[in-house]
């Protein structure tokens, strides 16, 4: 059995760097950032910005000032992620440029809301909201390069 187990072993490491050699393995996303929450809802986001550069509407209800910060050193294609129990907004905004991101689930079909963008270096700014004025929800928030 230890020598079955071993042979099994020895072909998922081959089998692992075969792939990586291949560049079919997954890639790993670098974590920038990891926050925890719960939304204030009752500032309405629309009075930081009505919509980003691509125009998609910034909506929902958060707090006046932003819920969490990140610096980046370095250009990034990053990932943020909202992780919730309830339906969630975000906003999200360069200090030093201006340059507002706003959550795309506009539709509403996905409670949680993403951004996927490139970001220059900077520190950012995010406001984690509701769609409910008043809503308090708990969330987890991820910022992934």
């Amino acid at each position: 059995m230890l020598a079955q187990t071993q042979t099994q072993f020895r072909r998922s490491l081959v089998m692992g760097s075969v792939a990586a050699l291949c560049g079919i393995a997954p890639a790993l996303a670098a974590q920038i950032a990891s926050f925890s929450g719960t939304t204030v809802g009752t500032y309405a986001l629309s009075n930081i910005a009505l919509s980003d550069q691509t125009g998609t509407p910034c909506v929902g209800y958060g707090d006046q000032n932003p819920d969490h910060s990140f610096n980046l050193d370095h250009t990034a294609n990053a990932t943020i992620t909202v992780d919730s129990s309830g339906d969630t907004t975000l906003l999200v905004r360069n200090q030093r440029t201006g340059a507002i991101y706003c959550g795309q689930d506009i539709s509403r079909s996905n409670p949680d809301d993403s951004i996927t963008a490139s970001l220059g270096s900077g520190t950012y700014d995010v406001w984690v909201g509701s769609h409910t004025q008043g809503g308090q929800i708990s969330y987890g928030l991820t910022v992934n390069e």
